[in-house]
């Protein structure tokens, strides 16, 4: 096993990959293992201090708050009764209050295999086919 393909690509990481919802929604997300995401954990967990661990839902809102600030960077696609959404950070909330586009901006920043160089070159190369 050859371990450079299975490190992240720290401009990914850092900088944010496309990941595909559909042929036309696009989000642009940062990696959970990014400074921005952990500032942000730090950030907000001091404020929430021993409240996270008493409370799952004071957990889940300082995740959201992190996935707001520091994961989604921007979109593509995303609208609203038929207007196009800019990617704001009321609109980021307004996209996490719909748990299946959530659970996929969440799962997508955890997955380790979207910021992997190879992954990463395999969609530029599908890219300049299209």
């Amino acid at each position: 096993m050859d371990i450079s393909k299975k490190t992240p690509s720290k401009e990914a990481v850092e900088n944010g990959v496309w990941v595909e919802w559909d042929e036309e929604t696009k989000f642009l997300i940062r990696s959970t293992e990014s400074k921005e995401y952990t500032r942000a954990m730090q950030k907000h967990g001091r404020k929430l201090k021993g409240e996270q661990a008493k409370s799952i839902s004071a957990a889940r809102r300082m995740t959201m708050l992190c996935i707001k600030e520091a994961i989604v960077i921007d979109w593509k696609g995303v609208t609203e009764n038929g207007k196009e959404l800019k990617c704001t950070e009321e609109n980021i909330e307004k996209l996490l209050a719909v748990p299946e586009l959530r659970d996929f901006i969440a799962d997508s920043a955890v997955e380790h295999a979207n910021f992997l160089q190879d992954s990463i070159e395999e969609e530029a190369k599908a890219v300049k086919k299209k």
